[in-house]
């Protein structure tokens, strides 16, 4: 079974030094939703782990690999 393609793909993949300060400091998800909407994105892929082997969003499995820099949980705010 094949279904087609999406058109409208964002890929948002994060490769962020632990060495770089204020990650998401100025992160807005709803400024972010509405762009998605006005550009009418119909997929996302998002990693939530990068090459570094930091994780961007809260763990209490895995708190030592959460972004040292990170200042709010982007990917928090954005599911629902």
């Amino acid at each position: 079974m094949t279904t087609p393609l999406r058109f409208r793909q964002v890929h948002l993949d994060f490769h962020t030094s632990p060495g770089i300060p204020g990650i998401g400091a100025e992160f807005d998800a709803e400024a972010f939703a509405a762009v998605l909407e006005k550009a009418r994105v119909d997929s996302i892929t998002c990693f939530a782990r990068c090459h570094h082997g930091m994780i961007y969003y809260d763990s209490k499995e895995n708190p030592e690999r959460i972004h040292p820099q990170t200042q709010q949980q982007a990917f928090a705010q954005g599911t629902n």
